[in-house]
């Protein structure tokens, strides 16, 4: 596959030395990222009583890279500020992570301090509700009722939701 890429940039630049430049950044980029990635095995993210301080340092990196279920963890902890918790859902949003998604909605929501949050609550909870999020509906209505109080109580969706 990288062959592939590298022979199409030939293609359109005519250039090997460009191709080299490329490469290069390639594997510097694989050689610095795969190491902060962490490993499968390296994995604490189910009890975070159970990361030892070295993978506690790599969770922001793995975040920032696109682990989008480490970003949702990393807002679940309790000592962080709410500013904190709504910067690393959004992360853990914006990777695809649908959990991420209902939750920044929710998060969105819940939050006075800007108007436009009404908006972006909602584009949120409907990409969660369009993702397949069971509980969506019942968070898009509260939205709907903190919008406008006159609109019928909203009804919590015990028979759809799954229990553990």
């Amino acid at each position: 596959m990288i062959t592939r890429g590298i022979t199409r940039l030939t293609q359109y630049s005519g250039s090997k030395g460009l191709c080299i430049l490329v490469v290069a950044s390639l594997a510097m980029f694989i050689s610095i990222a795969m190491p902060l990635a962490g490993k499968a095995e390296d994995d604490c993210t189910k009890d975070f009583r159970t990361c030892t301080e070295a993978q506690i340092k790599a969770l922001p990196s793995r975040a920032l890279l696109g682990d989008g279920k480490v970003a949702m963890f990393l807002a679940g902890d309790p000592k962080i500020s709410a500013k904190e918790k709504l910067y690393w859902t959004t992360i853990s949003a914006e990777d695809g992570f649908s959990p991420g998604i209902e939750q920044l909605g929710v998060l969105l929501r819940d939050d006075d301090s800007d108007p436009r949050n009404i908006v972006r609550a909602r584009y949120w909870l409907k990409v969660a509700k369009s993702r397949g999020q069971k509980i969506a509906d019942f968070d898009l209505c509260l939205l709907n009722k903190k919008v406008t109080p006159s609109l019928p109580d909203c009804r919590f969706p015990i028979e759809d939701v799954e229990t553990h």
